[in-house]
């Protein structure tokens, strides 16, 4: 799975609101077509249906509808549910992220241990209008989606052999500002063998390791021309590359442009 610069904008909150429900509450086929919806459940019972397929939701679970998703529902008669629902509007930046997010689960069961204190604060800011809510609100909104994304498994598989020694792979590589790091050194520091390294590295990336330092190099050397404070040269010789000619070249490989078109 390839690192993807997955990039969205809320641009609208419509709407935040606790509901709390009675056994007769129900739903019939409901469909938002401009508007993206997420949930979670505070207390009581559910149940869900849609695509001739029934779910039952329980305190504490997560929903997520994609825009223009159709559903019905309807409380449970014996533990009526109580939800707080955020409506909003996004915009996907890219196309990596609109095929991420219409990949998202729509229930996402027993949410997050910050869940239920993210919503409340929401919803909170929300009914007091307290100067500045509407941004408040976003922040929480745009940490609550990126929480659902990486438990999703979009940004790297969960269930990777290893992840927790890959990551500490990825702080090293992104901590090193000079040449790149052999590979039998960075599976040393994986605490694995360089064959088997290599593989689970190209897995949790989509990049062989020097493909991966590569881009990380390169988008330091982006960011620190753009600032207009150094040449071209200089920056080369800033991420341990003492041959401008060969930065430019691998600049471009990468960044699809020059490094003069970033000063």
């Amino acid at each position: 799975m390839l690192f993807e610069d997955y990039d969205f904008t809320i641009t609208d909150i419509i709407n935040i609101v606790n509901i709390r429900t009675d056994a007769m509450w129900s739903l019939k086929n409901l469909k938002t077509p401009n508007h993206w919806i997420l949930s979670f459940v505070v207390d009581g019972q559910c149940l869900y249906s849609w695509k001739e397929q029934e779910f039952l939701l329980d305190k504490g679970d997560l929903i997520f509808f994609q825009k223009g998703f159709s559903r019905s529902a309807k409380s449970s008669p014996d533990n009526p549910w109580q939800f707080i629902v955020v409506k909003f509007k996004l915009v996907c930046n890219n196309r990596a992220t609109e095929h991420a997010l219409n990949e998202i689960p729509n229930i996402i069961r027993n949410g997050f241990v910050h869940s239920q204190q993210s919503f409340i604060q929401m919803e909170k800011q929300w009914r007091g209008r307290y100067p500045g809510y509407i941004l408040k609100c976003k922040s929480i909104l745009y940490d609550i989606i990126y929480s659902i994304m990486l438990k999703s498994g979009i940004f790297y598989d969960t269930d990777l052999p290893h992840k927790d020694k890959l990551i500490r792979v990825l702080n090293i590589i992104s901590e090193n500002k000079s040449a790149n790091i052999p590979v039998n050194e960075l599976a040393y520091e994986s605490e694995l063998s360089p064959s088997y390294f290599r593989l689970l590295f190209k897995n949790f990336t989509g990049y062989s390791p020097l493909q991966y330092q590569n881009y990380i190099r390169m988008k330091r050397a982006q960011d620190l021309l753009s600032t207009g404070s150094f040449t071209v040269t200089e920056v080369a010789n800033m991420i341990g590359i003492n041959d401008v000619y060969y930065f430019s070249r691998l600049f471009k490989s990468t960044t699809g442009m020059p490094p003069s078109k970033c000063i």
